[in-house]
């Protein structure tokens, strides 16, 4: 849907240029476009607005003696109160459920009116709102994964891809100039975002909207105007890039995963296959209604009938946290019992998803005797185990660790 959204705002602006007596109406429909794109992702912020906002200044480019800064000011703020209020239902929503508009982030002046407990909402705002400017994770991000295998499980774009944007440079001069900048401008404000932040392929998928453009226009001035032999070439590598996506479009999961969302394939069959969490939900389900569910290596709360806390699969996980900061195991469960968790949800499978993604050996990774011990006393004496399938756990917690058996396993070398 943010792709959707983006496209709808880059039509908008673009128009604004072409179409004096209606620019304002574009500008407009171009706001409100964005608007919807952060309402539906917050990650928009980034992917759309910002790059929109680049876009605009390059393709009024106001500091030509044709152009004017009072055309693109009042253009710009039509298009700024437009996304406004296209963001506005999310807001209200936000409020009413949690008491900040913008949860999990700007925290601090809703503190007191807050629907959840401050210190887990400022937990998820750290982790979502996280940058890594190292040269490692910027690296990993400039293939988008197409090398590195990493990211987050889906098909990578692919070599071709990649391979067709260096066409842009090539047929640079064959663009129509006044829009070649805006739009390469827009591309690399937002990749530019989403290098730094969370490698994840459907995050960027908006700043390949314009990408596309860019790549789609140099693809016909190359095809009108190369020699035959480039025309013949250049087809046949569009042909084997089309094919590569639908190899991936029309193989059993993919058929599945359309299937379902039109509703002709149950969406359990999915769930089952691609959910590693889907066999705990009845387990979940059978627990008191005011049970408390933290989740250990499950960043997914859709299906849980119950209360839980979740973790960003990006951030540090909390239990170990806890077994950093904490005396002991019963000082952990002490902590864990304080915001009213009762049990503890684990999964293998995640555990080691998640440590894949972020290039690490382990998923609790610790170099210290005391955490160590600590983890390991948690997971043998402070839980015990009321079920388990597939490597998918679910614990009642003790929080007096008086627990003697099995525990969590081996919870605490994952």
């Amino acid at each position: 849907m943010v792709s959707v959204f983006a496209a709808g705002s880059w039509l908008g602006l673009v128009q604004t240029a072409g179409d004096g007596k209606r620019a304002a109406r574009w500008w407009v429909f171009s706001g409100v476009c964005v608007g919807l794109a952060m309402g539906a992702k917050y990650t928009a912020i980034g992917t759309v607005a910002i790059p929109i906002a680049a876009a605009a200044v390059a393709l009024h480019r106001p500091w030509r003696a044709n152009r004017s800064w009072t055309q693109l000011v009042s253009g710009g703020s039509l298009a700024l109160v437009a996304s406004l209020a296209a963001f506005t239902p999310w807001a209200v929503r936000n409020f009413v459920a949690v008491g900040n508009p913008l949860f999990p982030f700007a925290n601090g002046p809703f503190k007191a009116i807050l629907k959840v407990p401050f210190e887990t909402a400022e937990r998820y705002s750290a982790w979502l709102s996280g940058f890594d400017f190292s040269v490692r994770h910027i690296v990993d991000g400039l293939d988008f994964g197409t090398f590195s295998g990493q990211m987050d499980g889906f098909p990578t774009i692919g070599l071709l891809y990649l391979g067709l944007v260096l066409l842009v440079p090539v047929c640079w001069r064959r663009l129509d100039p006044e829009l070649r900048t805006p739009l390469l401008v827009g591309v690399i404000a937002g990749y530019g975002f989403w290098i730094v932040n969370l490698h994840v392929h459907r995050y960027v998928m908006p700043v390949l909207v314009p990408a596309a453009v860019l790549i789609g226009a140099a693809l016909a001035a190359t095809v009108e105007g190369g020699s035959r032999k480039t025309r013949v070439g250049l087809i046949s590598l569009l042909v084997v890039a089309i094919s590569w996506n639908l190899s991936i479009t029309v193989s059993r999961e993919g058929l599945d995963r359309l299937g379902s969302t039109l509703g002709v394939v149950d969406e359990e069959e999915i769930l089952h296959r691609w959910v590693s969490s889907y066999v705990a939900f009845d387990a979940v389900r059978s627990l008191p209604e005011d049970s408390r569910i933290h989740l250990v290596a499950e960043s997914r709360a859709l299906g849980f009938e119950r209360q839980v806390e979740i973790e960003h699969p990006f951030g540090a996980p909390l239990i170990l946290e806890l077994a950093r900061q904490s005396q002991d195991p019963g000082e952990m469960a002490a902590a864990l019992s304080a915001d009213g968790v009762t049990h503890v949800l684990t999964n293998r499978w995640e555990a080691q998803r998640f440590a894949e993604m972020q290039g690490r050996e382990r998923f609790f990774e610790y170099y210290d005797p005391a955490t160590a011990a600590n983890l390991e006393g948690f997971s043998q004496h402070c839980l015990e185990e009321i079920w388990s399938d597939r490597g998918v756990s679910l614990y009642r917690l003790e929080s007096t660790c008086s627990i003697d058996g099995a525990g969590a396993g081996d919870l605490a070398t994952w």
